[in-house]
């Protein structure tokens, strides 16, 4: 397990042993494949906004809604876009 949680599949690594689910299970709440939440962890995939969604519900929403938005390109704290525009 990371001690040092530097990407999305560390975290979701740690929250999973600190919920105290297994791949397994994680997936079967998900409906997902075990195979898909160990590509999260390795950083191989990253969840798409459905499956960051119900993440959001099995661990702490405040962790996730912040990397939900962060995805999406977000800026939490003023709304705006993070995502570099095209320039023309």
């Amino acid at each position: 397990m990371p001690t040092n949680i530097q990407t999305l599949g560390d975290l979701i690594q740690v929250k999973r042993y600190e919920k105290g689910f297994t791949r397994g299970q994680l997936a079967a709440k998900m409906g997902i494949a075990v195979a898909k939440v160990k590509a999260w962890e390795s950083n191989m995939e990253r969840p798409n906004q459905q499956e960051m969604t119900q993440l959001k519900g099995f661990f702490e929403k405040e962790h996730f809604s912040r990397l939900l938005d962060y995805e999406l390109g977000i800026d939490c704290k003023f709304g705006l876009s993070t995502v570099p525009e095209d320039e023309p």
